[in-house]
C-alpha cells in the first residue's frame, strides 16, 4: 500500500471517527457529502467480508450535494462510491455508528483513488 494511499485511508477514518458505544441492534445515519467537481453516479455499501455490493443509494449526487443514509444498521461496512468518469472509490472497514457523522467526497478523494484502483 502506497504512502498516499495510507495517508488518504488514516484521513477518510479520522473524518469518519471511531465507535461511540453503539450497540448492535441500534441505527445509525451517515451523510456522504460531494464537495467535488464530478457528479458521482453510484454509491454502495457492504458489510464488511460480504463478496457483493448492497444496491445503488443515488441517482446522481451533483458537486455540492450531501446524500444522508439513514436507518442502516450499526455495523463496519465498505462504502463504494463511482464517479461520472467511472472511477471507484473504496473506503474498507468503516464503523458506521454515529449519527450525523460523515464522509467528505473531494477532487483530492478522487484523485487518491484515481491512483489507486479499487481491486
Amino acid at each position: 500500500m502506497s504512502t498516499l494511499h495510507r495517508t488518504f485511508l488514516a484521513a477518510a477514518i479520522a473524518v469518519v471517527g471511531a465507535a461511540s458505544g453503539c450497540t448492535d441492534d441500534s441505527s445509525a445515519s451517515f451523510t456522504i457529502s460531494n464537495q467535488s467537481s464530478y457528479f458521482l453516479d453510484e454509491i454502495h455499501l457492504a458489510s464488511v467480508g460480504s463478496t457483493s455490493w448492497g444496491p445503488d443509494l443515488v441517482d446522481s449526487l451533483a458537486p455540492g450535494e450531501d446524500l444522508v443514509i439513514t436507518g442502516i444498521s450499526c455495523d463496519t461496512y465498505d462504502i463504494l462510491v463511482t464517479d461520472e468518469t467511472g472511477v471507484d472509490c473504496q473506503l474498507s472497514n468503516i464503523d458506521i455508528c454515529i449519527d450525523n457523522d460523515g464522509w467528505v467526497i473531494d477532487d483530492v478523494t478522487l484523485d487518491v483513488c484515481a491512483f489507486n484502483p479499487v481491486r
